[in-house]
Parts: structure tokens; C-alpha cells; sequence
């Protein structure tokens, strides 16, 4: 099956800062409107179970698949009957700003019924996403600053 991939550039935030973002797991559900609730045990790291639950598809958790800390990418797997679900992160500084490219990937025997059932949605919610990460990063970023001159 083909990759479905997105890209979006931003000059508004930093990789630095969407990395955080990204990997405070516990916090998700405050900013993506599609989770209920996520959590993690311990640092966030490869091999690691998120328990999540989400509004697009019914699993109960998912599973950090691959993580680079110094390129900035993340993998998720999510397990369905007889396909996997990969959902790619790559978060890439670039001159003038940041490109943040999301990809997903179905392997597997029922690959395309999976998609037809809830990768397509996964998919066609890319942009918004994107978009939520950069406005939730931008607006900590400006709580910060308020808070740095709040108590200074």
C-alpha cells in the first residue's frame, strides 16, 4: 500500500520547541482535541507503550517504534489484525524555520481494509494536526515569555 505523507513549513516555532511538545506524552490530550487521554511510563523512548485513547480509531495504546532525539523523528506502531500502522514524525530545521513532514505507512495482509476503515481518516487529518502542534507550541512559548516577565 502507498505511503500517505503531508509536509508543512513554519517559521513560528523551533524544532527544540515542538520536540517537547511532542514527547510530553501525559499532556496530549490537552492540546489534540482527537485524544481523550495518553500516558507513558518513564522517559519517552523506543520500545515504550503510550496507553492512549483516541476519538479516529479504537486501539488502547500504542507502541514508540522508533525515536531520534538529534534528527528529530518519531515512529509509532499501532498493531490491528494482520497490519501494522506506522505514523511517521520528522521535525527538521531548515533556513528560516522548521519543516514538520508526517507519513503514514500500512503493512500487512489487510492493509487496505484498514485504511479504508481508519487510515484514511489518520491521513486526511494531517494538516490539522501539524497546525495544532505549531499553535500549541506557539502558545507555550508565549506563556513562558509572559511568565518569565511576571516574575522577574
Amino acid at each position: 500500500m502507498q505511503d500517505k505523507l503531508y509536509s508543512m513549513f513554519t517559521d513560528e516555532v523551533s524544532v527544540d520547541e515542538i520536540w517537547q511538545l511532542v514527547t510530553d506524552v501525559d499532556h496530549w490530550n490537552q492540546w489534540d482535541f482527537n485524544i481523550e487521554y495518553s500516558s507513558m511510563e518513564g522517559n519517552f523512548s523506543v520500545g515504550k507503550s503510550i496507553a492512549i485513547k483516541s476519538r479516529l480509531f479504537p486501539q488502547s495504546g500504542i507502541a514508540v517504534f522508533d525515536s531520534d532525539e538529534c534528527q528529530k523523528s518519531i515512529v509509532y506502531l499501532l498493531v490491528f489484525p494482520l497490519s501494522d500502522f506506522f505514523i511517521s514524525y520528522f521535525y527538521k530545521e531548515v533556513e528560516n524555520g522548521v519543516k514538520i513532514t508526517v507519513t503514514l505507512a500500512i503493512q500487512g495482509i489487510l492493509s487496505p481494509f484498514w485504511y479504508l476503515i481508519y487510515g484514511r481518516n489518520i491521513a486526511k487529518n494531517f494538516p490539522e494536526d501539524i497546525k495544532i502542534m505549531i499553535d500549541e507550541t506557539k502558545s507555550r512559548k508565549h506563556k513562558k515569555i509572559f511568565i518569565n516577565r511576571f516574575t522577574e
